[in-house]
């Protein structure tokens, strides 16, 4: 669900890279992931040369051709792994798939609210028609989209709010849908008049708002027992895990019917753990139901899809939302757009479905 230029000549954007490193995947948690390059540089492009412009044909549901000189600029963070660098990926073979002799893209990447504003604020005065604006830091304001919209050029925000900024349009990922979501399978499960154990990271923002929506989700009855709450990488969950267990008596540890983790990495952890005690001291939980989380690293879509041992859930947003802001910034230079506020739709995988949600 998520972006490309032509006909740019200022040195500032020639300057820009064209993409290069392989871009890989994961997933806020986020979405996934289609191939392209976004090197380890924080600008890329495909601006410069009329030789090393994209080309591609028509694009959008009417299959209209664009204006020749048509160029489309896609800020977002950089990232050397996971969510953002499978959506910049994405984006990237998006954009080149799309791009054409009437349609150009830029595709920028910055490491610091900062060097994306001034990125944006290069972009000023020149040949871009729309610009998509996924902040690296929405809590920091960003001049240079200000600079960019007061210039005339439309902006869409993706997945966070552009501080001091009205946005043309908006594309959404909605955090606390993931742990409404989760708790729905909680729900589905059987798990009613049970605990549910927590492992989460209680210093993520985006985390802590699934886990409020997961609470705030769950059916009366079902009760939620905070087991791990600091776990910032998938060892801080599985050591959490394997206290948590030495703490407990036989009717405790009865009383689990489910598992919640709010973040990928303690949802792998939790996983890995939980498997290497159980071959070690056998059944931990006797009436487990399910172990369902949020994420989309490409190690746990993997885990699950080689292990069945669990009833275990992923909720996560694909990186290829990006494409459907890259759409909607499409159709604004158009003339045809139809909704200017997209939700993305949250998915999930298990054993089964996992594979189709990797990446190379």
């Amino acid at each position: 669900m998520k972006l490309k230029t032509k006909g740019i000549r200022s040195a500032a954007l020639a300057m820009v890279l064209i993409l290069s490193a392989a871009v890989g995947c994961q997933g806020n948690d986020g979405v996934r992931e289609q191939s392209s390059s976004a090197g380890e540089t924080s600008a890329q492009s495909n601006a410069g040369t009329d030789s090393n412009m994209g080309t591609a044909g028509n694009m959008g549901n009417d299959g209209q051709t664009v204006a020749k000189d048509t160029v489309i600029a896609v800020s977002m963070p950089a990232a050397a792994e996971g969510w953002d660098y499978d959506a910049a990926r994405s984006a990237g073979d998006y954009l080149a798939s799309i791009s054409s002799d009437t349609l150009g893209y830029v595709l920028l990447t910055a490491s610091t609210a900062e060097e994306q504003s001034s990125q944006l604020d290069s972009l000023v005065g020149e040949n871009i028609h729309a610009a998509v604006v996924y902040p690296v830091d929405e809590s920091q304001p960003l001049q240079g989209a200000a600079n960019l919209k007061n210039s005339g050029v439309p902006v869409v925000e993706f997945n966070g709010e552009l501080s001091g900024i009205t946005a043309d349009a908006s594309v959404t990922m909605d955090e606390g849908i993931l742990g409404r979501n989760a708790a729905r399978s909680v729900e589905d499960a059987g798990c009613s008049g049970m605990d549910v154990l927590v492992f989460t990271n209680e210093s993520d923002v985006r985390e802590a708002e699934r886990l409020e929506r997961f609470e705030r989700s769950l059916p009366s009855g079902i009760s939620t027992v905070l087991a791990g709450t600091a776990c910032d990488t998938s060892n801080d969950a599985r050591q959490a895990l394997t206290d948590w267990l030495g703490r407990q008596d036989a009717e405790s540890l009865a009383d689990a019917g489910a598992v919640f983790a709010s973040g990928e990495d303690e949802l792998l952890g939790v996983l890995e753990g939980l498997a290497s005690y159980e071959a070690t001291y056998g059944t931990a939980f006797p009436n487990l139901k399910i172990i369902v989380g949020c994420g989309s690293s490409n190690e746990l879509l993997t885990w699950l899809k080689d292990n069945d041992a669990y009833s275990a859930q992923t909720w996560f947003y694909p990186s290829e939302a990006i494409n459907t802001a890259i759409d909607l910034a499409w159709d604004i230079t158009s003339g045809s757009v139809s909704e200017d506020t997209i939700a993305v739709e949250a998915v999930s995988a298990d054993h089964d479905s996992a594979g189709s949600y990797m990446t190379d």
